[in-house]
């Protein structure tokens, strides 16, 4: 080996040498600042920081599942200098772990999923759109996987490069890193967890009373036109935006069905935002644009600054309406969800100036996407139950007197008015079989004198008049509240009375009597006659219904036998 090569072996040497040496400061430096910071969002920082030193990472992603482990949530980011801007909008980026996002197959197979210009048709069309809009060469997920392997996977690392494709060195970089990074995440995921139960209770004693009268007006509140007011209204006055609108979903598209500003200087804005949502439908998919992409994933998009991201790439539709609301600094879009489904989209705006949202009141949006869908569907069914209702009362009201009109002719003697002697059959022996009635109850069975004679002398239609007339006055007579009078064929009447023994029924009795026994019927204009009645009364002690009728039609036989016009008592 000559000189020349000797030195050149060396040099490499020491470079290797060099290059060991900075790789294991950098360890070291990262051991140090992970040993002085638990804090999730320094920890997963400091992840960040390290893979971007590995070759061919120009950005990256870190997913971690939520607390109901149905999600991957965007937790750090770092992008390159071309777009640093979309950090803020892709923060809190969830993933549902039952779709086909590269980030959902990593984690439940453990493997690395590479996304290229080869394989692109095979994932969602927002990946697509990420691959090609960031210029990348390549986009690839890793599974973080928990130091116990009887626990599921942590989260995912999504990193992309925009230069060369990945290696498999630089793979094995990534899981060294991973794994150095594991138990730091595990611990500052635990400690995170004991800091958010903290502010929730701090920040809920703040929020509680407020959103406890929200919830309680918009659940009392039947008009969609209302809710809609109450819900914009709310989140103007809590959040400080100066307009709100409510998107529904109808026939494919979102529709925009309210627009309410904070006070009147908003007016032009109102008009402009309810003219622009007309004529520029969105359709509810992610390349659509935010609006889209919202309620596709059914998570809320916070663009704290928009002017930060004005001149970066995006859908067609939201250029045109950064471009249309120019003055527009702060959006926020919140999907609307019936039984965890996006149905509609909430979009505040505002103006002039940023708006800043802090991670519990971003909590409690979440909470409350749910709950507004379930009150907006609730009040659309409302009205149309309502409708429903008001159609089925004008029927029922209907039937109601067709059965009441039946029910009369069937119980309804129609010549008197009284009750018909089926109805009688059907009664008494209720009567007699329910306790308290039947403790004290007498039967009258009452019949015209010699109303043969008079029928003869007069005819029938006038026999008829005289039946009508002392059926009248029966019924005047006894106590309307308590007492039962049917006709019980042809001149005959019974009286069932309840609560009634056989002495207060002879005095009923008589006093019937006595008043048909007055009465004057006209026959013609120089004619009248009078009829007087037999009555026979019997008291109730246990006999069938039957027995009681026989007992009582042998006390008005022996009435008629005595001479008529007379009460006559069942002894």
């Amino acid at each position: 080996m000559t000189g020349n090569n000797l030195l050149q072996s060396k040099n490499k040497a020491d470079e290797g040498i060099s290059s060991l040496y900075k790789l294991a400061l950098h360890k070291l430096a990262i051991m140090e600042s992970l040993y002085d910071s638990i804090d999730l969002s320094e920890v997963l920082k400091l992840l960040c920081l390290h893979l971007l030193r590995i070759k061919t990472i120009n950005g990256c992603f870190i997913f971690l599942k939520n607390e109901s482990k149905n999600c991957l949530i965007c937790e750090s980011l770092m992008f390159p200098g071309n777009l640093k801007d979309l950090v803020n909008a892709y923060k809190g980026t969830k993933v549902q772990l039952d779709s086909d996002d590269p980030n959902c197959i990593s984690f439940h197979s453990s493997i690395p999923v590479v996304v290229n210009k080869n394989n692109i048709e095979q994932f969602p069309d927002y990946i697509r759109f990420r691959l090609e809009e960031w210029s990348c060469k390549y986009m690839l997920s890793m599974a973080i996987p928990h130091k116990n392997p009887k626990n599921n996977n942590l989260g995912t690392i999504f990193i992309f490069g925009q230069k060369d494709e990945i290696d498999a060195s630089a793979i094995s970089d990534i899981e060294t890193a991973i794994g150095f990074f594991s138990k730091p995440i595990i611990n500052s995921l635990a400690y995170q967890e004991l800091k958010n139960k903290e502010e929730i209770l701090r920040s809920t004693s703040n929020d509680y009373e407020t959103f406890l009268n929200f919830i309680d007006k918009l659940s009392s509140l039947t008009s969609e036109e209302k809710i809609h007011e109450t819900i914009c209204r709310q989140f103007i006055d809590w959040l400080g935006f100066d307009l709100s609108s409510i998107m529904m979903l109808e026939s494919y598209h979102l529709v925009c069905q309210s627009v309410y500003v904070k006070n009147n200087d908003f007016d032009a804005e109102k008009e402009s935002w309810w003219s622009f949502m007309t004529d520029n439908p969105y359709h509810g998919k992610s390349v659509d644009g935010a609006v889209g992409y919202v309620f596709e994933r059914n998570k809320y998009l916070y663009l704290p600054d928009i002017n930060k991201i004005k001149n970066l790439p995006m859908s067609k539709a939201d250029s045109m309406w950064i471009e249309k609301f120019s003055n527009c600094r702060t959006c926020m879009h919140i999907p609307i969800s019936s039984r965890s489904k996006p149905i509609g989209i909430l979009s505040l705006l505002s103006f002039y100036k940023t708006n800043k949202i802090t991670s519990y009141q971003i909590k409690l949006i979440e909470n409350l996407g749910n709950f507004i869908g379930t009150a907006i569907n609730n009040a659309a069914l409302y009205s149309h139950v309502e409708h429903q209702n008001k159609e089925i009362q004008k029927l029922n009201a209907q039937l109601g007197l067709r059965v009441e009109k039946l029910s009369s002719m069937a119980t309804t003697d129609k010549l008197t008015g009284l009750f018909n002697f089926a109805y009688f059959k059907e009664a008494l022996p209720k009567l007699l079989h329910d306790k308290e009635e039947r403790a004290s109850l007498s039967l009258v069975m009452a019949d015209i004198d010699h109303f043969k004679l008079f029928n003869d002398k007069y005819g029938h239609q006038t026999g008829n008049k005289v039946i009508s007339i002392v059926a009248d006055t029966i019924r005047k007579t006894v106590r309307s509240e308590k007492d039962i009078v049917c006709r019980y064929g042809g001149e005959e009447i019974v009286i069932i009375l309840s609560g009634c023994n056989i002495q207060t029924g002879y005095k009923l009795c008589e006093r019937i009597r006595t008043e048909i026994e007055n009465l004057r019927i006209h026959i013609t204009d120089n004619e009248t006659a009078n009829v007087t009645i037999s009555l026979g009364c019997a008291e109730h002690v246990n006999e069938e219904d039957e027995e009681l009728i026989e007992k009582s039609d042998r006390a008005l036989y022996e009435a008629k036998n005595n001479g008529r016009n007379q009460t006559c008592c069942a002894k």
